[in-house]
């Protein structure tokens, strides 16, 4: 689907319901923040984070274009935070279904003994089925993200640890003065690590890490403490290494030459 955000079309993901709450918290869990899951036709709910985007709140309506670009204006009821996981808008399988290429289900989700019954409808999977069905696809973006998270990673490394070279290089005379007026080198040094610690912990800080991925995907995002730790370890060593090297080698010299 199509939706208006800062004045521009974007697409969203969605899913068409039926059945009851009930039936829906059975098999998924979107995290309701707002409003009713109970959809009527006319209805839809919103992932938290596009409508704050599309600036629409409970009781306003969703201007949107649907797969075959008909235009719609359902009444948003209710918004959920898992929209990123799921499906960003979520509205009546009726409002839905006539208006994609095919309405037909192609999958059926259950639980309990009824696969048989169920199974000359389409393919039928019940929880152990849906997970197995995921693994691969999990498995492949995971490794995907690793690889782009690697490559990014690796680029912003450079550029931070040559900025900080430079940074250095570029205060040679500062170094200089400080080593005639009496301060050793293991004081300047010293001096030059605290510098390099405030930069990097500003930067690994969650004080400053966390807003800026709310302002991107709305909820803050589940981090495990290892992988964390191992990250912000990994930029104090290149910070305090990227500082170190060109001060230790312009305190090689007793002048104020640049």
């Amino acid at each position: 689907m199509l939706v208006p955000v800062s004045g521009a079309l974007e697409s969203a993901s969605a899913q068409g319901v039926n059945g009851s709450v009930r039936d829906l918290s059975a098999v998924q869990d979107p995290d309701v923040r707002h409003g009713r899951l109970s959809l009527r036709p006319g209805e839809i709910a919103v992932d938290e984070g596009l409508a704050r985007d599309a600036g629409v709140r409970i009781g306003g309506r969703l201007r949107l274009r649907l797969p075959d670009g008909t235009k719609a204006a359902p009444v948003v009821v209710a918004t959920y935070g898992r929209g990123l996981g799921l499906s960003q808008l979520t509205l009546g399988r009726d409002d839905l279904a006539t208006h994609v290429t095919s309405a037909f289900d192609t999958e059926l989700w259950t639980r309990g003994g009824t696969r048989s019954g169920l199974a000359p409808l389409g393919t039928v999977r019940d929880r152990d089925g849906w997970s197995a069905a995921r693994s691969p696809d999990r498995e492949l973006n995971a490794w995907a993200n690793a690889v782009m998270a690697a490559v990014l990673g690796g680029f912003a490394a450079v550029a931070a640890g040559n900025t900080l070279v430079m940074t250095v290089l570029a205060r040679r005379g500062e170094l200089g003065i400080l080593r005639l007026v009496g301060s050793t080198r293991r004081q300047v040094l010293r001096m030059v690590h605290w510098e390099a610690l405030l930069v990097v912990l500003a930067g690994i800080a969650l004080a400053t890490l966390v807003p800026m991925v709310k302002g991107l995907t709305g909820p803050a995002p589940y981090v495990p403490p290892a992988v964390y730790g191992a990250f912000a370890g990994g930029i104090v060593v290149l910070g305090l290494t990227a500082v170190t090297v060109p001060a230790r080698a312009a305190l090689r010299r007793e002048t104020l030459e640049r």
